[in-house]
């Protein structure tokens, strides 16, 4: 069983009772619901993007043996990469990989091999860095 692709980007979005023209670290949006804004903070281009491209690296094989176990490929890498433990030992995932116009020698990657680590090491370094690229920008956004 395949899991679907999950997107593109990820960000944070609470609403507001305001049309805040002139924010630094998010933008007003018009709602449904009158009086109210949902701000949207800045986004993780391609994070979730990331999420299913790892998964669809892994390949076939590692899809054959989770159908044979009922599972799909995502819900068996999140339940594999909880059991690594907070800071992926020391492997961490830099998510930049679609550069803005006019600065593409920006790039992500993944830095801290040792040898030790797996492919449930990549995804929880994968999950570790859009969660704490979301946190950051709610912070600011807040």
């Amino acid at each position: 069983m395949r899991t679907p692709d999950l997107g593109t980007y990820v960000a944070s979005v609470i609403t507001g009772a305001c049309n805040i023209k002139s924010a630094a670290d998010f933008w007003s949006n018009y709602a449904s619901v009158p009086h109210e804004y949902p701000y949207e903070s800045g986004v993780v281009r391609r994070g979730m993007w990331t999420v299913s491209w790892y998964r669809d690296l892994l390949g076939e094989d590692a899809a054959a043996s989770e159908r044979s176990a009922c599972v799909t490929a995502g819900a068996n890498l999140n339940s594999r990469a909880a059991h690594v433990p907070p800071g992926s030992d020391g492997l961490m995932a830099v998510l930049d990989w679609l550069a803005p116009s006019g600065a593409e020698f920006r790039v992500g990657t993944i830095l801290g091999f040792h040898g030790r680590q797996g492919r449930f090491h990549i995804d929880r370094s994968i999950l570790e860095a859009l969660a704490m690229t979301v946190h950051d920008s709610a912070r600011r956004m807040a």
